[in-house]
């Protein structure tokens, strides 16, 4: 199936939680901001395109079928995520790379732009995949799971 021109749909324009909480209350008193540990760039790049995977299947799930997953659709699914579907990849957004009936590719860079990520779905056959490359095709995000990420 065609994939749109590239155009970006999601997140980009949303306001962040630090956002939201960097007020105060009618008293004067600060809005507590949470600080939880963010993952590393690898681990947050890989988290995203888990959650825009289960996107993917929700969608599926509605239409028996990944034709018609776009990047518009999958904001409408996901929308705390930014998707494309544009070429060469761009840095915080996932590139939805292809779709098929049975199959759908996603990829991301990483933040810092210099490692990537791809997760695919293949219903026909070969379940979930993985890879560390811009993968073009399907089949060229092969791997079982994503390589361990270095203990901090």
């Amino acid at each position: 199936a065609d994939i749109p021109d590239g155009t970006t749909y999601g997140a980009a324009d949303a306001q962040t939680v630090a956002e939201c909480a960097g007020g105060s209350d009618e008293w004067g008193v600060p809005a507590a901001t949470p600080t939880p540990q963010q993952p590393s760039g690898d681990q947050a790049t890989q988290m995203e395109l888990r959650n825009a995977l289960v996107a993917a299947l929700t969608y599926h799930t509605d239409s028996n079928s990944f034709e018609g997953f776009t990047p518009k659709t999958a904001a409408f699914i996901e929308p705390s995520l930014t998707y494309n579907s544009a070429d060469p990849l761009r840095q915080g957004e996932i590139t939805i790379r292809a779709v098929t009936k049975d199959t759908v590719l996603l990829v991301s860079l990483t933040p810092s732009g210099d490692g990537v990520f791809c997760i695919a779905q293949n219903y026909a056959g070969g379940g979930t995949t993985y890879g560390t490359v811009d993968a073009q095709k399907i089949d060229e995000c092969s791997e079982t799971a994503w390589p361990p990420l270095p203990s901090p």
